[in-house]
């Protein structure tokens, strides 16, 4: 007999049929073979369903393999724990070669991981319900290299509600987690490279800011933040120059930033005015480049620019000690040769009154000569004593200026008591650090100026005082004498310039002062409301500020 064998079929149109049959022999009453009996079952439906059952299941062990995924069951009835093929090879094992067992399993975990197993492990041998959540796990391999096992376990249950199996993955997710550190490292270093790239950028001393196309501020410097009245770059981000101190002139900057951009042509170390108000005027040294990304194309400015106002100043400062430095060679040309003329005329006709014999005119023409010769004498130690101021001094003390003022006064008592000149002045000022004896010939020559130009005045009077502020003391002279028009108040401190060049003197007692002052830290100016109104000459002096000059 023949007993239940599957046998295929094609059909003449192809299509397959399954059938399953069974024969045996058919005996008559004398147990003789008449023939045979059989059945046969069409069983093409239940082949074709474990056909495609063996392909999803060949399908899922390719996929579980490509996805490094394992899947468990546990029987709560049996006890009985199901593991894929490559769980088995997850820990090292071999399907087919002997149970995985637990002890195998805990052997391989990292002893930071064993807890977690031990704990869900303990959880499904209880056989109750609990909400597992997913958890990673590690495992060290023979070759001591680590992998990375996500776990995922669900609760199956009947439909009494009774718990009757745990089902899971296991899922080797090693190159993304070292993925997910190397990523973790980048950020970790992009952020200590932003973090330092944003120091340097906030310790370098120039300004430095970028824009978009739009002329939008997207980064800047921590300089540039202040230059702009914000507390931190962050504020910064998103404003235009509208939004800036310099509004007034943000269209030319703005302009800038298209021209440049549209001719990819850098603008390098470019002086440039910027006026914050009518009061505040500063000066920049700009660069600005077109600033592209790394296709090569251009996405906004980055600029930067160092503030060069005190360097202006300067040059400023140096242009008037030049146009200074002319005038003064020109008027010591003049003034020296006119001694020298003097002296080569008179020569000349005391040779003249030598040969006559006219012994009178040669004594006054010798006078005249000796007289040019003494002018010329005087203005070359003026000369040499205003070249010295500087260069030579003596220390810096702390001085009495009330003391100082007192002993000035009563060395000029002989010119101040013959014109009735009245002087008022502190019983007490502050005190100083400064060259003792330049302060007192600061006194004398502003005292002297005050005496000559006091005029016709019948009531000559002369008040001295000062003022004290934070830093500095600031120290007056005031007469009331014949005043001086506002026209010649920028020139009274100039080499050799005298307003009335009929007075005593050679110009230079001004230009002393003032180049004492500033040697001293200070600074000194004029006031005056003109003809007839007096003069009040005004100098500051640093508080006490302890400086040795050599």
């Amino acid at each position: 007999p023949m007993i239940g064998k599957d046998e295929l079929e094609i059909w003449p149109n192809g299509e397959r049929r399954w059938s399953n049959s069974s024969k045996m022999p058919w005996h008559n009453a004398e147990g003789k073979i008449m023939g045979t009996f059989g059945v046969s079952f069409d069983i093409t439906q239940r082949k074709n369903a474990e056909e495609a059952l063996l392909i999803s299941e060949s399908r899922l062990k390719e996929a579980q393999q490509i996805g490094k995924i394992g899947s468990f069951e546990y029987n709560v009835h049996t006890k009985e724990f199901y593991w894929s093929d490559e769980i088995y090879r997850f820990f090292g094992a071999e399907p087919g070669k002997g149970p995985l067992t637990m002890d195998i399993m805990l052997n391989q975990l990292h002893p930071a991981s064993k807890s977690i197993f031990e704990e869900n492990l303990k959880l499904m041998l209880s056989g109750k319900t609990y909400l597992f959540k997913d958890s990673e796990i590690l495992i060290i391999d023979k070759q001591n290299k680590q992998h990375f096992i996500q776990t995922r376990i669900n609760v199956i249950k009947n439909t009494d509600g009774h718990v009757t199996r745990y089902s899971g993955t296991f899922q080797d997710i090693t190159e993304r987690k070292y993925a997910e550190m190397a990523l973790q490292e980048s950020r970790r270093n992009l952020a200590e490279a932003n973090k330092m790239l944003k120091l340097i950028i906030n310790s370098i001393p120039i300004r430095v800011y970028w824009k978009s196309k739009d002329s939008v501020f997207i980064g800047c410097n921590m300089r540039f933040a202040e230059d702009a009245g914000f507390s931190s770059t962050e504020e910064v981000t998103g404003k235009t120059d509208n939004d800036m101190p310099w509004k007034e002139q943000a269209e030319i900057y703005q302009n800038d930033d298209q021209e440049i951009m549209k001719n990819d042509r850098p603008k390098i170390n470019i002086e440039e005015k910027r006026i914050i108000s009518q009061e505040k005027i500063i000066w920049h040294r700009v660069s600005k480049v077109p600033l592209k990304n790394m296709d090569n194309e251009t996405i906004g400015i980055l600029g930067t620019y160092d503030d060069i106002t005190n360097v202006k100043g300067k040059e400023e400062e140096l242009n008037k000690k030049n146009e200074e430095l002319e005038r003064f060679t020109y008027t010591v040309s003049h003034d020296l040769k006119s001694p020298l003329v003097t002296i080569r005329g008179f020569v000349g006709l005391l040779e003249e009154d030598i040969g006559s014999g006219d012994i009178e005119n040669v004594r006054v023409n010798i006078e005249r000569i000796k007289s040019a010769a003494d002018k010329m004498s005087h203005l070359l130690n003026n000369l040499l004593e205003l070249s010295r101021i500087g260069r030579f001094s003596n220390p810096f003390v702390r001085i009495s200026m009330s003391k100082i003022l007192k002993d000035t006064l009563d060395a000029l008592a002989g010119i101040l008591q013959p014109h009735k000149i009245k002087v008022i002045f502190p019983e007490s000022m502050p005190e100083i650090f400064a060259d003792a004896q330049r302060m007192t010939e600061v006194w004398q020559n502003l005292i002297e100026n005050a005496v000559k130009f006091m005029g016709d005045q019948p009531n000559p009077l002369i008040e001295i005082g000062y003022t004290s502020g934070r830093k500095e003391v600031e120290f007056f002279i005031r007469d009331n004498g014949i005043g001086i028009d506002a026209n010649y108040h920028d020139i009274v401190f100039g080499l050799f310039n005298k307003l009335d060049n009929k007075s005593e003197g050679t110009g230079f007692g001004l230009a002393l002062v003032k180049r004492i002052i500033e040697v001293h830290g200070g600074s000194i100016s004029v006031e005056s409301e003109g003809k007839g109104h007096g003069t009040t000459f005004r100098f500051s002096i640093p508080l006490l500020k302890n400086k040795q000059h050599e």
